[in-house]
């Protein structure tokens, strides 16, 4: 299967270049005070296409050797997580749509339960460009709350935001347990989030200075991460 990359533009990928040249001297004092966060959809039903099946030739289409599946996964639950070198922070399930007053109710919640369960006192915090991210009434109450920020992020940068590799473990994790109801979905979320080894964070966030130094020598493009 190609890879699945997403899509930049010329102003993106000078964006994500010159970020990388700005933080690639960062030492771990830095990265480990920082609160990766990242929004994430998770189908009651997913299809996994690492799968394979042995058929015989010309038998593609029959019914033993189909995967079958509902239209959009038969429901799905979108939620909100934060991880830092020191483990996985908060978890929230998130109802509805994402306005900016929605989204400062996250940042409330989030952090606070990210600071007592880590035991940090203070984040750099790091989102992405999403619009409702920057939006004014945000960065307005960020700045209010004396937020820190990892400032310049650049936009559509999946391989720089260490969090995206603990979805797909967090994800392969709940795949396992086959849950068949949201509900369930939901309470199988939260556990394994809680079951996260502390080392599977750490060893994605300590890869920082790496992934910024691919991004360097793809002159801003895609990488391998």
């Amino acid at each position: 299967m190609p890879a699945i990359k997403p899509r930049l533009k010329p102003r993106q990928i000078q964006e994500k270049l010159n970020f990388a040249l700005e933080f690639v001297d960062k030492d771990m004092r830095y990265w480990s005070r920082v609160l990766f966060t990242d929004e994430t959809q998770v189908l009651l039903h997913p299809i996994d296409r690492r799968r394979r099946v042995r058929r015989p030739r010309n038998q593609r289409n029959e019914s033993k050797f189909i995967v079958q599946k509902s239209k959009y996964g038969e429901g799905s639950i979108m939620f909100w997580g934060s991880i830092n070198l020191r483990g996985t922070g908060t978890l929230l399930r998130i109802d509805g749509t994402v306005d900016g007053p929605a989204y400062i109710e996250i940042l409330e919640q989030g952090i606070e339960e990210a600071q007592e369960k880590l035991n940090v006192r203070r984040f750099r915090l790091q989102d992405d460009n999403a619009g409702v991210h920057r939006a004014l009434v945000v960065e307005n109450y960020k700045r209010r709350n004396r937020i820190q920020k990892v400032p310049n992020w650049p936009p559509n940068s999946p391989d720089l935001n260490s969090i995206e590799g603990i979805w797909l473990y967090l994800k392969d994790r709940i795949r396992v347990r086959e849950p068949r109801t949201l509900e369930k979905l939901e309470q199988v979320a939260f556990e394994e989030w809680d079951q996260i080894p502390v080392e599977e964070v750490a060893k994605r966030i300590r890869l920082i200075p790496q992934r910024l130094a691919a991004v360097i020598r793809a002159k801003g493009l895609h990488t391998k991460y």
